[in-house]
């Protein structure tokens, strides 16, 4: 017997046969080899491949999604008409009981707004107000198809403005509603569920309320679920550029030092920085104070044309300044609509038109 060579024997005889039959054949065993061979392999990977890229999602989750975002908008009436007709969906089927539980809930809300509503009404002209820690005294309660509303007069800057009643913080939706807690049915649970999925949430008090209720017999489970999912989607949102969407994010006209000093522009970044400028023209028409020599004069303008702070907003919905040259820290920061005061201070700075 020959020993076997590579350059004159084949693992396969046929193949060496000039026939085209003898080609045919070991064209048809290959094609059997990799059919029965390798390809059930390949099969098989690419199915568990796309078996965990489509993992089966929870469908009534894009349900809570959609609702939710109308949560944040306080469009009560609309979330419940949207589980009413979902309510009909054939892939809704085995979720009876989680659709019944939200509208509930949701039912729960539409009371809480109107008990918003009936108390504000009840105000009595030159009643004291305190929003977002600004104080106000009531002018009036003006009634509106476009939404009720209060016109308030600033106890610092003794000028009037009106704000909706849906437009009013969390915070002062809850402390009206505190007149008529008897009127809510479950009131821990409704309140935390308003506090956390509001636009400007309250989560912390939100967990609080959630714990209370779980005390009185509630079931709150889905709904610590779908505040840590939240949570999470906040942390994620704060740690990127171009996430969040918090209300001061965005250019704001304001001054440095007193009232009516030099003009500056404020500019909130979304990931908690921010930097302050000041318009080059502006500095040059500036004059040395008296005292100051002309080194102490320009070594202050380079410091405050452009300077960097960082920013953050605290559970009680005020916000934190923070300037990184060490000139100062600006605690308890309260917006009111498209303007805000610092703590102790008459200045008001107020947010830049977009053009």
């Amino acid at each position: 017997m020959q020993p076997i060579s590579s350059s004159n024997q084949s693992l396969f005889p046929l193949r060496n046969h000039g026939s085209p039959f003898g080609k045919w054949c070991c064209r048809c065993f290959l094609h059997v080899a990799f059919f029965f061979g390798v390809l059930p392999f390949l099969l098989s990977d690419a199915a568990g491949l796309l078996a965990k890229e489509e993992k089966p999602r929870d469908a009534y989750q894009v349900v809570w999604e959609e609702v939710s975002e109308l949560l944040r908008r306080r469009e009560y009436g609309s979330a419940a008409a949207t589980l009413d007709s979902l309510a009909k969906e054939q892939d809704l089927r085995n979720y009876g009981t989680r659709l019944e539980a939200d509208k509930n809930a949701i039912h729960g809300l539409q009371v809480l707004e109107r008990i918003v509503l009936e108390q504000a009404a009840q105000l009595e002209p030159g009643s004291p107000i305190e929003i977002s820690g600004i104080e106000y005294t009531l002018v009036r309660y003006e009634k509106s198809t476009r939404g009720d509303a209060l016109v308030l007069k600033s106890k610092s800057l003794g000028r009037e403005t009106k704000k909706q009643i849906v437009d009013l913080p969390a915070g002062t939706w809850v402390e009206l509603a505190e007149f008529d807690l008897a009127a809510l049915e479950a009131p821990e649970l409704t309140l935390g569920i308003f506090l956390a999925f509001d636009r400007i949430a309250d989560r912390k008090a939100a967990r609080k309320l959630f714990n209370e209720a779980a005390a009185t017999g509630e079931d709150v489970t889905i709904w610590l679920m779908r505040l840590d999912d939240a949570e999470k989607r906040q942390r994620a949102a704060a740690g990127k550029p171009d996430g969040g969407n918090d209300p001061i994010v965005g250019k704001w006209d304001g001054h440095i030092g007193p009232r009516g000093g030099i003009p500056a522009t404020y500019h909130f970044h979304r990931n908690g920085t921010g930097v302050m400028t000041v318009d080059p023209k502006v500095l040059a028409t500036q004059k040395p104070s008296p005292g100051q020599t002309l080194q102490q004069f320009e070594a202050a303008k380079r410091l405050i044309q452009t300077m960097h702070f960082s920013w953050e907003r605290k559970d009680d919905g005020t916000y934190r300044l923070t300037f990184k040259t060490g000139t100062g820290t600006f605690d308890g920061i309260s917006l009111d609509g498209n303007t805000f005061q610092l703590p102790g201070d008459t200045r008001t700075f107020v947010r830049q038109v977009e053009r």
